[in-house]
Parts: structure tokens; C-alpha cells; sequence
């Protein structure tokens, strides 16, 4: 799951400061940064694995070029229509992507889109406890991951 650091234009919906959100600079930078992180994803997720990414901006710079530039750098990955969002599908790409718009009340605004590696191959199951509260608390995770805890 890629949600990526972007202009942030929803905040103006939400009434925060975005300084420079609009500013062709800022906007190619993001849009740049994005590429770098979601072909770093795409080469980690596994055969037949999904990969979503998500910003909170209006730009198709960030949202819908990204995903065009993503299926012309990883022709295995493939867009997943999603069926319940069927009403939110943007209408400035063939991908199957979505906009979700604050006057929808849908929060201050959002982009996402789902992908999955088509590539065949050794593919990585989860445990079938994996989400049990008894074996998936903060506490244990801690304990069996090399990261620690920051707070």
C-alpha cells in the first residue's frame, strides 16, 4: 500500500495551509518522488500480489500520469476495477481509478487505484492466524520484528 507524499491540495478543503500546491515545481517534484517510490513497491510485491496507491491531491500530474507512467515501466502489473467504487471511476484515464471529491462527503478529497502483479511465480500467504489479536498486537509484532518502537 503506496499512500504517497503529495501536493496535499485536500487540505484546502479541509481549510489547512498547502503553501506552493499549485507551483508547476512542487507539482513535478511530487509527481517524480511518487514514480521513485511506486517502482521501488513494484519490485517488491510478490506474483499475483496488489499493489494500491493513493495521494490526497486533485492532479492527474500526481494521480492518473503516475499510474499511466507505472504500466509503462511494469507491464505486469495490471489495474482491478473496483467494483463498489464503480461511481467514483475518474473519467480522465482508461485505468480504472478513483476520485473521491469532498462535495461527495467523502472526506477533504482522495485518488486511488489497485493493481495487481500478473507475473507467475512463487506467490507469499500469510499465516491463516496472521490477523488473530492474540498473535497481532503491538506488543508481539515488536517483540518478532527488528523495528522497534519509537513511542
Amino acid at each position: 500500500m503506496v499512500d504517497a507524499p503529495c501536493t496535499g491540495q485536500s487540505l484546502l478543503a479541509k481549510g489547512d495551509k498547502a503553501p506552493g500546491c499549485f507551483h508547476h515545481v512542487t507539482i513535478n517534484s511530487n509527481a517524480n518522488r511518487q514514480k521513485r517510490i511506486l517502482a521501488n513497491y513494484a519490485k517488491i510485491v510478490a506474483p499475483q500480489g496488489y499493489l494500491t496507491y493513493m495521494t490526497c491531491t486533485y492532479l492527474t500530474a500526481e494521480n492518473e500520469q503516475v499510474n499511466e507512467w507505472l504500466l509503462s515501466r511494469f507491464p505486469e502489473f495490471q489495474p482491478v476495477t473496483v467494483p463498489h467504487l464503480a461511481k467514483y471511476r475518474s473519467h480522465l484515464t482508461e485505468i480504472p481509478c478513483y476520485r473521491m471529491w469532498p462535495q461527495d462527503k467523502l472526506g477533504a478529497g482522495d485518488f486511488t487505484v489497485l493493481f495487481q502483479n500478473t507475473s507467475e511465480g512463487e506467490t507469499n500467504q500469510l499465516p491463516a492466524d496472521f490477523l488473530d489479536l492474540a498473535s497481532f498486537t503491538r506488543k508481539n509484532w515488536f517483540k518478532a520484528s527488528p523495528l522497534k518502537a519509537r513511542n
